[in-house]
């Protein structure tokens, strides 16, 4: 599982241009994830070497319960000693993880085209008939809306818009 997860590793592009744009902003960037601690220790110098290094991380394991409880979420607050959760945004490609955040009581920011529920890589979407690609993305944008995602975007290099919106 390690090796597949450093596999895996490749940050999504405009990632770490929007997490140190904000970071420059003052804005902290926790991050909750399903991979042990053990795993991360692989992931994290390979993101590091892509521009992105969170603030903080709470990896699963590392609170009594894991997603959708807002257990880790709430641990990266605390860590980042931020409050209150109203302030912040929680932003996954999952249901689970949007019911995580609803629950911690932030706003909650769906990520469809680069995310779990579409599945592929941009270059295999960007392969698929248009019919079938625009399913996929509808499909997943309304599972994560009905999630309770406040919005949705593309991909987490669309962020600073859809945190702009969500505070005005």
């Amino acid at each position: 599982m390690r090796q597949a997860a450093r596999d895996c590793a490749t940050l999504i592009p405009g990632a770490a241009d929007v997490a140190q744009t904000l970071q420059a902003r003052g804005v902290k960037i926790g991050s909750c994830t399903g991979y042990s601690r053990e795993m991360m220790a692989d992931i994290l110098p390979l993101a590091r070497e892509q521009g992105y290094v969170p603030d903080c991380l709470v990896c699963a394991g590392e609170t009594p319960a894991g997603r959708p409880s807002p257990l880790m979420v709430w641990k990266n607050l605390v860590e980042l000693g931020i409050w209150p959760a109203d302030a912040c945004a929680k932003v996954d490609d999952t249901e689970v993880g949007i019911a995580e955040g609803r629950a911690a009581g932030v706003w909650t920011v769906g990520v469809v085209r680069s995310g779990n529920l579409v599945g592929l890589s941009d270059a295999d979407l960007a392969a698929l008939p248009d019919d079938d690609c625009e399913a996929r993305l509808a499909t997943a944008k309304d599972r994560l809306l009905a999630a309770g995602a406040d919005c949705v975007i593309d991909t987490v290099a669309d962020l600073q818009q859809a945190l702009d919106a969500l505070r005005n």
